[in-house]
């Protein structure tokens, strides 16, 4: 994680993911491959398991691909906004960062579990079914664990 800023009771995350092998990313988008990438935020609390469907979990992710008509990387956000890349470098500077991830969390201390996640082709429609059993698929990196805090306002209300 590179920084965390407090906006009201919305806090932004500025995380980036550390590829191990940026040259495996380039040659998956060079073979016509979509690339998800994304980062997944878990709260870590006593009082929530993994089966509860109440646990408080935050997920990001963006597609990537090669448009090989217009000749450019792509990237897609969640929210459908694209970005047009005509440089690997460019492309490799921006694709694992992001920035200004919302967590929204009461005032108090929070301690979160964080962890990058990249899916090196995605799957179509029946075929992505599969895609959790195939393990070279994906990768993830470790756990990171994280502690946010978000104090109580002096004017009474939840935010600051």
């Amino acid at each position: 994680m590179d920084s965390v800023n407090r906006h009201g009771e919305i806090i932004l995350l500025n995380c980036r993911i550390l590829l191990s092998d940026s040259e495996q990313l380039l040659s998956a988008l060079d073979a016509g491959n979509r690339v998800r990438i994304g980062i997944r935020l878990r709260e870590d609390s006593s009082t929530i398991s993994f089966f509860n469907p109440r646990a408080r979990q935050f997920e990001y992710q963006r597609e990537v691909r090669w448009d090989p008509v217009e000749r450019l990387y792509v990237i897609e956000e969640q929210d459908g906004e694209r970005r047009f890349y005509s440089h690997k470098d460019a492309l490799l500077d921006t694709v694992a960062f992001f920035e200004e991830l919302p967590v929204t969390i009461d005032s108090g201390e929070h301690s979160f579990r964080l962890r990058g996640e990249i899916q090196w082709k995605m799957l179509i429609p029946p075929l992505n079914i599969l895609s959790p059993f195939l393990q070279k698929l994906h990768t993830t990196t470790p756990w990171k664990q994280i502690e946010i805090s978000r104090p109580k306002s002096e004017s009474g209300d939840k935010g600051t």
